[in-house]
């Protein structure tokens, strides 16, 4: 799946239980806004630099804002709503994690053996073991994707 926003264009593909979103940040400036994840994951910054901003929605506070360049490998915590700001033109990261499903288990290999989409791989997946899988990504903004529900950007204050 490719998606092109503002600037932004996302690739999303699924390989085994491996999930890789690619984010081609075209200009600085760009962002992908607040969003969560159910598990903690890393994020490989290949080119460029970025922003990363980050809101703790428990303690209903924003934590000090961090600078990467490339290449780094950025820790992003399960719950914390963060949104990353391209600093330079054609940035790309990439997040990459395992896919779990609603006990927040990884999935078996052998439930998705070729590339697909994300929508393939839950299908798959629930077909297989009457199970859902966990979100790969909540949307915590206005103006991200079209595909998501949208809810207050926690981000606007900055």
């Amino acid at each position: 799946m490719v998606e092109d926003s503002d600037g932004l264009k996302v690739k999303i593909t699924c390989v085994s239980n491996v999930y890789t979103r690619m984010m081609h940040f075209e200009k600085s400036g760009v962002k992908e806004l607040g969003h969560k994840h159910y598990y903690d994951h890393a994020m490989l910054l290949a080119s460029g630099s970025m922003k990363v901003s980050v809101y703790d929605p428990d303690k209903e506070e924003y934590l000090p804002e961090v600078d990467y360049k490339a290449p780094s490998m950025v820790f992003i915590r399960k719950g914390l709503i963060h949104q990353l700001e391209a600093l330079e033109d054609n940035t790309v990261a990439f997040c990459v994690h395992a896919l779990k499903d609603e006990d927040e288990q990884i999935i078996d290999p052998g439930m998705i053996p070729v590339p697909s989409s994300l929508i393939e791989t839950i299908q798959k997946y629930y077909d297989n073991t009457q199970k859902d899988l966990l979100p790969p990504i909540v949307v915590e903004d206005e103006l991200s994707y079209k595909r998501h529900v949208r809810v207050d950007n926690v981000f606007d204050k900055f």
